[in-house]
C-alpha cells in the first residue's frame, strides 16, 4: 500500500507548513552551542519568553536541580542549568509543543512519550558512564530520536497506527512498513525536519542513524552520538520501559553488552537509574506518567509478548512436526531410489511416500520418459488400495515436447487417454471423471527440464483447506520432482553413454581408417617415384630384351632371356599393385548377382584344390542382386581364396558361404580354411602394405591391402578371425544399396604375349616424343627393323616445333614430360591434326590420366614397361588407315 500524492508526500513537499519554533527559540539553541557566548546573554535571551522562561525554572525546580531552595529567578536558574541543559529545555519543550497527534488503537501517544523519556534518560548515563563529553546532548538525541514517527502521527495517525499493528503484527521492522506505505521512513523524516529546524548536526544525525547496523559506526563507536542512541533505544525495548511501536530491530541483552562494554550488571543499574527518574522527567515537561505505571506498563507488555511467544511456540512446534513428517518421507524416498531404479518404480515410491503425507480419497500420478516416448502412471482408487501402473504412447511428431506443455495442457491430455483407454486402463473413466472435482489438489512436478510430470490428489473439503498441510505437500512434492528428475537423468546418462560408446567406436574406426589412409597415401607418393624410376629404365630392359630374343638363336640362351622377360613383368605388375594401391580405380558400377560371381571363382580354383587336396565347400542362400563393379570383386574373392589355399599346404577343408548379415543391410560372404592361422600379434597389420607372413619370393604384401582398398570403395567393410592351428574366416560385408562412388568406364589396353617373333612390316612416319634418352634409344632399335620412319623429341615443346616443320603419320607421346606435359600437346593436335592417331605411353600415369587422354582423343594408351609386339601392333592398327588411303 503506498500513499496518495495528497497525503504524505503532498505534506513533505510541505514541509515548510511544518509548525515553525518561535525566533527566540531558535536564537537560543545557536548561542548555547557558540562556546563563546556568556551566560548572561543567554538569561537575558530567556527573559524574552514567557513561556520559556516559565519551563527553566520549573526544571531547575525540580528535585532533580534544586537541592538548596527555591529558584526564583532566571538567572540563577540558567547558572544552575548551565547552557547545555537549557539548549535541552528549549529543544525538547518547543518540539514537544508543536506536535501533539492524537492517540490510535495502535499507536498510544503515553507509551510513546515514556519510551523517549526513557531513551533519553538511558543515553545520558550511558554517555556518562563511557565519558562521552556532552551527556546532556545525548539526553537531547535520545529524547527526539523518533521525532519522524511524531510528524507521521500528525499527518494522519489513524493510518500510522495500521502501519505499527501491520509491524507488531507481522513482527517486521517499522522502518521497513514505512518505507513500504509511504515512499519514506520516520528516520529521514525526521532529517527533513531538523535541517528545516536548523538543528544541530549530530542530534540529526542521531535521529537518521540510530537503525544502522553496528558495523556502520566503526570499531570503536563508544563516543558517537548516533551509537549511544541505538544502544538507549535496544536498552529500553530489552527491559521493555515505554513502547515506540517498533517490534523489530532489537538486540539481545548479551549483544548490548558486547557493543558497549558494559557488564549485565551495568546495564541492570542503567535501566534501574531509568526507572528512577522516569517520573521527574515526566513532570517537567508536563507527561502525565509516574514510575508505577511504567513499571506496570512494562509487566503487562511482557505478559502480552509472552502469550504471543506461546502461540508463535505452538505454530512452530506444529510447523515442525509436519517439516519432520515431510523429511522423513525424504529419507524413505532416498533409501527406496538407492540403486537401479527407473523413473516409472520411482514415481511408485514418490506417490507412496505423498499417499503417507495427504490423507485422499483417489490419486493418480505420472512421469513423462523421454527416451521411451512414454507417459508412466500409476492410479490409486482409495486411500488403503494398492497403486497400478499404466503407460500411455507420446507423440513422437509433436512439434514441442511433453515437458514444455502447460500443467492444464497435460492434465487434458492425461483426461482424454483415461476417457479413451476403453479399459485397457482399469477406472480410467472414473478418474477421468475426477478432474472435475473442486477438491483436486494439483502438485506439478517441475524441474529445470520442464514439467516432467504430476501427482493429482482428490481430498476432503477440511484438508483442502488446511493452509499448512498444502505447504507440507508443495514441499515435498519439489523435492519429489528433484528425486524423478535424477532419475530421468541417469536414465538420460545411460543412454548417452552407450551412444558415446557407440561414437567412440566409431571414432576409433575412422581413426584407424585416416591411418591407414595416410599410409596409403604416403604408398602413393612412394608409388608415384618409383613407377617413374622403375617403369622408364624397365622399358629400356624390356625392350632389350625382347630385341635379343629375336636375334638368339640358342635355346640355352633364349629360356635365359625369357626368364628376365618374366621377371621384368613380375616387378612391373608389382609396380601396377602399388600404383592400384595408392590410387585405386573407381569401380565401374553395374547390377551384379554374387552367386555366380562367387561360384566362378571358385571353378578358376578347381585344379589347385584337386592338387592340393583341398575340399571346397559352399552354402548359398539367395541374395539381391547388388551395385558393383564385377572384376574389382572377382579379384578380391580370388585374391582371399588363393591365400586360403596356401594356407592350407598339407591340404583341408575350404568353405564358402553366402547369405544377408543379421541387421539385414548387408550381403555377406565368409571365406572360411582349415589352415594354420594368424598369429595375434600379426592380426592388426595383415592388410597394411607389404606386410606378408610367407616366404620370400612367395608374395609381395599388397594383395589384403588391395583387397581392403577395392571393399571400401564399395561402401563396404572385411572382418577376419583367426586361432593359430585351427584356420581364418574373412568376411566381406558389402551394401545392398547402391555405393555413393560414380561409375567409370575405361578401355583395356591391348596385350600380346607373342615375345620372340620377327617385327610386322610397315611404312610410314612416325614421331616419338619421350624425355628418357634410353627409351628413345631402345625404341629406334626396336621400330627401324620394321620399314618405318623415326624422327625423335626430347619433350613437348620441340615436338610441337617438329610437327610444325612437316607431317608425320602417327605420334608416340609421353604424358609427363618437362616444359610441356603430353595430354597438353595432344589436345594442341587434336585441334590442329584431328586425323593424327597419337598413342600415349607412360610409365606413372593411373587410370584417371589414361581415361582424361582417351576422352582428349587418344588412339591408345599402353603402360610402361610394354611388349615391344603390344606397340607394334597398335603403331599397324594406328597406320591402317593411311596406309589403304
Amino acid at each position: 500500500m503506498t500513499v496518495e500524492a495528497s497525503g504524505l508526500s503532498g505534506f513533505i513537499e510541505r514541509l515548510e507548513e511544518l509548525p515553525t519554533l518561535p525566533a527566540v527559540a531558535i536564537r537560543l539553541i545557536e548561542v548555547t552551542t557558540d562556546n563563546g557566548t556568556g551566560i548572561r546573554e543567554v538569561v537575558r535571551m530567556i527573559e524574552t519568553d514567557h513561556a520559556i522562561s516559565a519551563k527553566v525554572l520549573k526544571i531547575a525546580n525540580s528535585a532533580y536541580y534544586s537541592r538548596k531552595g527555591k529558584v526564583s529567578t532566571v538567572e540563577r536558574a540558567a547558572v544552575l542549568l548551565g547552557k547545555d541543559t537549557i539548549r535541552s529545555v528549549v529543544l525538547t519543550a518547543m518540539v514537544f509543543d508543536c506536535f501533539r497527534p492524537t492517540s490510535s488503537d495502535s499507536f498510544d501517544l503515553v507509551k510513546f512519550w515514556s519510551h523517549c523519556a526513557a531513551c533519553a534518560i538511558a543515553s545520558e548515563v550511558m554517555a556518562r558512564r563511557l565519558e562521552y563529553p556532552r551527556p546532556m546532548d545525548a539526553f537531547v538525541a535520545g529524547l527526539l530520536h523518533d521525532m519522524g514517527k511524531l510528524v507521521l502521527a500528525c499527518w494522519n495517525s489513524q493510518e500510522y497506527g495500521q502501519a505499527v499493528a501491520e509491524a507488531q503484527q507481522s513482527g517486521s521492522r517499522l522502518l521497513e512498513i514505512e518505507e513500504e506505505r509511504f515512499g519514506i521512513g520516520h528516520t529521514a523524516l525526521a532529517k527533513l525536519a531538523m535541517e528545516r529546524w536548523r538543528f544541530p548536526a549530530d542530534l540529526i544525525e542521531s535521529a537518521w542513524l540510530h537503525h544502522q547496523p553496528l558495523s556502520y559506526f566503526g570499531e570503536d563507536p563508544r563516543h558517537q552520538l548516533p551509537f549511544l542512541v541505538k544502544a538507549a533505544n535496544s536498552l529500553c525495548h530489552i527491559y521493555r520501559i515505554g513502547d515506540s511501536g517498533d517490534p523489530g530491530e532489537r538486540w539481545t541483552q548479551e549483544r548490548l553488552s558486547m557493543a558497549t562494554g558494559l557488564n549485565g550488571e551495568e546495564l541492570n543499574q542503567i535501566s534501574a537509574q531509568v526507572l528512577s527518574r522516569f517520573e521527574q522527567v515526566s513532570k517537567s515537561f508536563d507527561w502525565n506518567a509516574n514510575t508505577a505505571d511504567l513499571y506496570l506498563s512494562a509487566v503487562s507488555r511482557a505478559n502480552r509478548e509472552l502469550s504471543q511467544i506461546q502461540l508463535r511456540l505452538a505454530a512452530q512446534t506444529r510447523h515442525l512436526e509436519l517439516r519432520d513428517q515431510v523429511l522423513t518421507a525424504f529419507l524413505r524416498l532416498n533409501k527406496a531410489l538407492d540403486g537401479p531404479v527407473g523413473p516409472a518404480q520411482g514415481l511408485v515410491e514418490v506417490l507412496e511416500m505423498m499417499g503417507g503425507l495427504l490423507p485422499h480419497r483417489k490419486m493418480i500420478g505420472y512421469v513423462a520418459q523421454r527416451q521411451a516416448s512414454s507417459l508412466e502412471g500409476c492410479l490409486k482408487r482409495s486411500e488403503q488400495a494398492a497403486l497400478k501402473r499404466f503407460s500411455l504412447p507420446l507423440d513422437e511428431t509433436a512439434s514441442e515436447p511433453f515437458e514444455s506443455l502447460t500443467t492444464r495442457a497435460q492434465i487434458s491430455f492425461l483426461q482424454e487417454a483415461l476417457q479413451q483407454s476403453d479399459g485397457a486402463i482399469e477406472g480410467g473413466a472414473e478418474f477421468a471423471a475426477m478432474f472435475q472435482d473442486p477438491h483436486l489438489l494439483i502438485f506439478p512436478l517441475e524441474c529445470r527440464r520442464g514439467l516432467i510430470g504430476q501427482m493429482l490428489l482428490e481430498v476432503e473439503p477440511e484438508v483442502h483447506q488446511c493452509q499448512e498441510l498444502l505447504d507440507s505437500a508443495r514441499s515435498y512434492s519439489r523435492g519429489a520432482a528433484l528425486a524423478l528428475d535424477r532419475l530421468l537423468l541417469t536414465e538420460d546418462l545411460h543412454h548417452q553413454a552407450e551412444l558415446l560408446a557407440q561414437t567412440g567406436r566409431k571414432v576409433e574406426e575412422t581413426e584407424r581408417r585416416l591411418f591407414h589412409s595416410e599410409r596409403l597415401a604416403s604408398v602413393g607418393r612412394l608409388a608415384a617415384g618409383a613407377a617413374h624410376e622403375i617403369n622408364n629404365p624397365l622399358t629400356v630392359i624390356s625392350g632389350h630384351t625382347e630385341l635379343l630374343l629375336r636375334s638368339a638363336g640358342d635355346q640355352r640362351q633364349r629360356r635365359r632371356l625369357q626368364e628376365i622377360t618374366r621377371q621384368i613383368e613380375r616387378i612391373s605388375e608389382i609396380t601396377a599393385n602399388l600404383m592400384g594401391l595408392a590410387r585405386p580405380a573407381e569401380p565401374q558400377i553395374e547390377p551384379v548377382q554374387l552367386k555366380p560371381l562367387i561360384e566362378g571363382t571358385i571353378h578358376l580354383l578347381r585344379q589347385r584344390t584337386r592338387v592340393a587336396n583341398i575340399q571346397v565347400d559352399k552354402e548359398m542362400h539367395p541374395v539381391p542382386t547388388i551395385l558393383a563393379d564385377p572384376k574389382q570383386l572377382e579379384q578380391v574373392f580370388l585374391n582371399l581364396a588363393l591365400n586360403a589355399v596356401q594356407a592350407m599346404p598339407s591340404g583341408g577343408r575350404l568353405f564358402v558361404r553366402l547369405g544377408i548379415s543379421e541387421e539385414e543391410k548387408e550381403a555377406q560372404i565368409d571365406i572360411r580354411d582349415s589352415g594354420k592361422g594368424i598369429r595375434p600379434q600379426d592380426l592388426p597389420s595383415i592388410f597394411d602394405p607389404f606386410f606378408t607372413t610367407k616366404e620370400e619370393g612367395e608374395g609381395t604384401g599388397l594383395g589384403l591391402a588391395i583387397c581392403l582398398s577395392i571393399i571400401r570403395n564399395h561402401g563396404g567393410r572385411i572382418l577376419v578371425s583367426s586361432k593359430p592351428g585351427k584356420g581364418s574366416v574373412f568376411r566381406i560385408l558389402l551394401p545392398l544399396n547402391k555405393p555413393e562412388n560414380p561409375e567409370y568406364h575405361s578401355e583395356a589396353a591391348l596385350d600380346s604375349d607373342r615375345a620372340g617373333d620377327p617385327p610386322p612390316q610397315f611404312d610410314g612416319c612416325v614421331l616419338v616424343v619421350d624425355d628418357e634418352e634410353p627409351i628413345r634409344q631402345v625404341l629406334r632399335q626396336a621400330l627401324s627393323e620394321t620399314g618405318l620412319e623415326l624422327e625423335f623429341a626430347e619433350d613437348g615443346a620441340a615436338a610441337l616445333n617438329q610437327l610444325d616443320n612437316r607431317s608425320f603419320d602417327a605420334v608416340l607421346l609421353d604424358l609427363r614430360m618437362p616444359k610441356k606435359a603430353g595430354i597438353d600437346v595432344l589436345r594442341i593436335l587434336r585441334d590442329t591434326r584431328p586425323a593424327m592417331p597419337v598413342i600415349i605411353v607412360s610409365g606413372v600415369a593411373h587410370e584417371n590420366e589414361f581415361e582424361a587422354a582417351h576422352q582428349a582423343g587418344a588412339f591408345a594408351c599402353i603402360k610402361k614397361p610394354f611388349k615391344m609386339d603390344v606397340l607394334m601392333e597398335t603403331l599397324q592398327q594406328a597406320l591402317k588407315p593411311s596406309q589403304e588411303s
